[in-house]
């Protein structure tokens, strides 16, 4: 079973639900799984370039709103 609770208080522009998730009763089979993946901090591993890619997002919108904005008032 899955169960997740996302985070909605959270007012900022997201390209990530934020969320707990508990698996109770899964089956992954071994060639699913990640190679020498211990724990969720293996899995977090992974996860730490997407973390980069998905704040870069947050700056290039930034930057052309900055840009827009400028052009806007020339």
């Amino acid at each position: 079973m899955l169960f997740a609770w996302f985070k909605s208080k959270i007012t900022t522009l997201k390209f990530v639900n934020s969320a707990d998730v508990y698996l109770e009763e899964v089956f992954v089979p071994d060639n699913n799984r990640l190679a020498k993946a211990i724990d969720f901090n293996s899995a977090n591993a992974v996860l730490a370039s997407s973390r980069l890619k998905v704040c870069w997002a947050g700056v290039s919108i930034a930057a052309g709103a900055y840009e827009a904005a400028l052009r806007y008032s020339i």
